[in-house]
């Protein structure tokens, strides 16, 4: 890969880590991707308009990307948001770093979802595996990990865990939902469709070893 500032797919201007806020409730989650992300988006839209949103797009697009919107709230500042508006429950999900890099690998290399960092790396058209990897060592390289690819970033650097209430396994997201008095019309988004597993023993002990931080994530809900 070039190292060319480019190539750096940035969203929009607001790309450090924030919770998003479900309204109607005291929830407020960690926008992790590939955790869940885009599904909890539409949980929290629905919680406003009672509508659900089916597209993906269109749900990051309705939250918002910058301090305008009333959903987002960076996490350096939910100490001073939460004084001045209430307490609220913090959460992220938790997902094991083998599922979602799989999945990262699968949505957006061999099912082409649109991603322009990706595309103009050449990874939208059913590139190996391995060629996946070598971009991903070169985001794990990079010394800050808001430089990184935010599907290749790990879930201990969107936050720190001990700011949490809960760490929710994504199998007992909805579970977890429910007994909140939460429930939406569709019960996930932006699932990937095409179906991969790593079976290289050496990919899964490499991708394990990188994100051993993750993994000592105390999960709660489980």
């Amino acid at each position: 890969p070039t190292s060319s500032d480019s190539l750096r797919s940035v969203a929009s201007p607001f790309f450090g880590n924030y919770y998003c806020l479900i309204p109607g409730t005291s929830l407020a989650f960690v926008a992790i991707s590939k955790n869940a992300v885009t599904y909890l988006k539409k949980v929290a839209l629905f919680q406003t308009t009672r509508e659900w949103v089916t597209s993906d797009r269109q749900a990051h697009h309705l939250i918002g990307y910058d301090m305008t919107s009333p959903y987002l709230v960076p996490v350096d500042r939910m100490d001073a948001f939460e004084a001045q508006h209430g307490a609220r429950r913090r959460f992220a999900v938790w997902r094991d770093p083998v599922r979602r890099i799989e999945s990262t690998y699968a949505l957006f290399c061999l099912q082409g979802e649109p991603r322009t960092y990706f595309h103009l790396l050449a990874l939208d058209d059913r590139p190996t595996f391995e060629r996946f990897l070598q971009v991903a060592r070169w985001e794990w390289s990079k010394p800050d990990p808001l430089d990184q690819d935010e599907h290749l970033r790990r879930q201990v650097d969107y936050v720190d865990p001990a700011a949490l209430h809960d760490v929710v396994a994504l199998p007992r997201l909805n579970d977890y939902l429910a007994g909140h008095g939460l429930s939406a019309p569709v019960p996930r988004a932006n699932q990937s469709t095409a179906a991969f597993r790593v079976e290289d023993p050496a990919h899964v002990a490499e991708i394990k070893e990188r994100y051993a931080a993750d993994y000592s994530i105390e999960v709660t809900v489980q």
